[in-house]
């Protein structure tokens, strides 16, 4: 008997926004912490409503890296966002005139307004009805010209399975750049014309107040999950000059082929400049690129509007290195789940300053700043696996570097202090 709302086409957004005017709620609760969930959230917080959204899976944006995800997860908790995520809604119910959505943990969430946003399927009645084939996804099977298997019959959107460039294999992609693309080519193969879809990677963006979270192509997981033998990198730089005003800084994971160098996807979080950065990369994956060719591209330069080392240079430098095995990287997750306790075997080396050490450190760690180390190098034990750490990344592949030369066995944890924090929030 609850009465809820979907959010996919501009009249169930009136009806949402006349249910707001005439009702007065003070609780929304949405199902699905999707794009839409997400973008939903901030509408809804701006009508003055208290908002809570209910994820299944153990993070928001399922689709994006967790660790970049965490930027709007975080976001959305200091704008008084309540966040469930690991929990199923199982039923949704009215008690004493409350509307109430139960949990599969029995927990209850008391809300004025629902709407569900757990995603979209193909509907496609009309082509089976039609004979058409369908794919074993749920779409409709079409050809590069978007044909279906019945001669001079269409289907572009949504509804179709389109083929990912990456993998070679078919794949369900809800997205609008991809669809006006399909319609595009749809449309011309259908009035004659001769055009081709090439496929998709899947490249999009969502945002939250100031936060930005922006992906391309597979996921770490996903490219496991495929077959792939993949390894990833983490840098964080700014997006444009430091030294110039209104400086913001970009978090940035980069997947690629441990074998080959192929970039295979990436997935960054920030304010300003993010989107730009993944454009290059999605571009870069459609062209075949490796992440050496990352260290060769030519990007634009100015104080104001990028830095002289822009962030997809130093993701190509850093994967390179782990591509031709001089980069001695580990990731932070790796790292924390193999020392979860204190272990005697191993040494943790933060070469900070003292004074960034002062500020935040990781437990169990020593203070040996990068400009000292040569000098303190006596007072460490080779029988020891040293693991180096700083800020992003940068400072403690240097160290690395100088304690290999000296015949240390040294790991640089990739992505820094600030890439662990994120691994211990999640």
């Amino acid at each position: 008997e609850s009465e809820f709302f979907m959010l996919r086409t501009v009249t169930q957004m009136d009806n949402i926004i006349e249910k707001i005017k005439v009702n007065n709620p003070r609780k929304a609760a949405i199902i699905g912490g999707g794009y839409i969930g997400v973008e939903t959230a901030e509408a809804l917080k701006n009508c003055n409503l208290d908002v809570t959204v209910i994820e299944a899976l153990p993070y928001i944006l399922p689709g994006f890296e967790p660790e970049t995800a965490l930027k709007i997860a975080e976001t959305m908790k200091g704008a008084g966002i309540n966040i469930v995520t690991g929990k199923r809604a199982a039923e949704c119910i009215k008690h004493d005139n409350k509307q109430l959505i139960k949990l599969d943990d029995d927990t209850e969430i008391e809300t004025d307004l629902l709407i569900i946003s757990t995603g979209v399927k193909p509907d496609t009645g009309l082509a089976e009805t039609a004979g058409i084939e369908i794919g074993a996804l749920g779409g409709i099977i079409v050809n590069e010209k978007m044909e279906t298997s019945i001669q001079d019959i269409y289907a572009a959107g949504d509804v179709a399975e389109k083929k990912n460039i990456i993998t070679g294999k078919n794949c369900l992609l809800p997205l609008a750049v991809p669809a006006n693309k399909e319609g595009r080519t749809a449309g011309c193969n259908a009035a004659g014309g001769e055009l081709e879809f090439k496929g998709v990677i899947g490249t999009s963006v969502v945002s939250f107040e100031d936060a930005c979270v922006a992906r391309t192509s597979l996921t770490y997981e996903g490219a496991r999950q495929h077959g792939f033998n993949p390894d990833y990198i983490y840098v964080e730089n700014s997006d444009h000059a430091e030294y110039y005003p209104n400086v913001n800084f970009i978090f940035l994971k980069l997947i690629f082929d441990k074998d080959s160098g192929k970039i295979l996807g990436a997935s960054a979080s920030g304010t300003e400049g993010v989107t730009r950065r993944i454009d290059v990369i999605s571009t870069a994956i459609y062209s075949g690129l490796k992440v050496t060719d990352l260290e060769q591209l030519e990007l634009c330069y100015s104080p104001p509007h990028g830095a002289a080392k822009d962030i997809v240079n130093i993701s190509g430098y850093v994967a390179s290195n782990e591509v031709r095995r001089t980069g001695y990287g580990i990731s932070p997750q790796k790292f924390l789940e193999t020392h979860k306790n204190k272990d005697e075997s191993i040494k943790i080396l933060d070469v900070r300053t003292p004074a960034e050490y002062r500020q935040y450190r990781h437990e169990n760690s020593e203070n040996i700043p990068l400009k000292n180390l040569r000098d303190s190098l006596k007072n460490l034990d080779k029988t020891k696996v040293i693991y180096v750490y700083c800020a992003v990344g940068f400072r403690g592949y240097i160290a690395a570097k100088i304690l290999r030369y000296y015949g240390f066995k040294a790991y640089n944890i990739l992505g820094g202090l600030e890439a662990l924090k994120r691994f211990k929030k999640l």
